[in-house]
């Protein structure tokens, strides 16, 4: 799973659970959070977070936020990620071969296999706890 378009910035404030306001190249730009929860632990004023330039001209948000340095960790704010990284990771042939079909029901991820029925729970971040 690669990014493209990637900046930093610097983290303001989050008035609400879709945005947040970030210092990037001396402006304050508004951008798009991607991760409803709090995380008021990682998301302090004054945190270098790292944005991603959005390909799509009619959104109201230029850039999404998809991870915030947290002492000497990159964290990945991104919460439709990590069901994309084990559906890649197991396309790669690193537990099962012939997935046939992948989606998604509530919190867990199914992949039906050719001849296996695997559940996995990928939960993205919900809290950070320091170590």
């Amino acid at each position: 799973m690669y990014y493209e378009r990637i900046v930093e910035a610097v983290f303001l404030r989050r008035p609400n659970r879709f945005i947040a306001h970030v210092l990037y190249n001396g402006n304050e730009e508004i951008v798009h959070v991607k991760n409803t929860g709090r995380c008021a632990e990682l998301l302090q004023p004054g945190a270098t977070v790292y944005l991603q330039e959005s390909d799509n001209p009619e959104r109201k948000t230029k850039w999404d936020l998809i991870a915030v340095k947290k002492g000497d960790r990159m964290v990945n704010m991104d919460s439709q990620i990590p069901n994309y990284v084990v559906k890649e990771w197991l396309e790669a042939g690193n537990l099962f071969e012939n997935i046939s079909y992948c989606f998604r029901i509530s919190e867990a991820f199914i992949l039906l296999l050719f001849k296996h029925l695997l559940l996995s729970n990928n939960k993205d971040l919900s809290h950070y706890i320091d170590g």
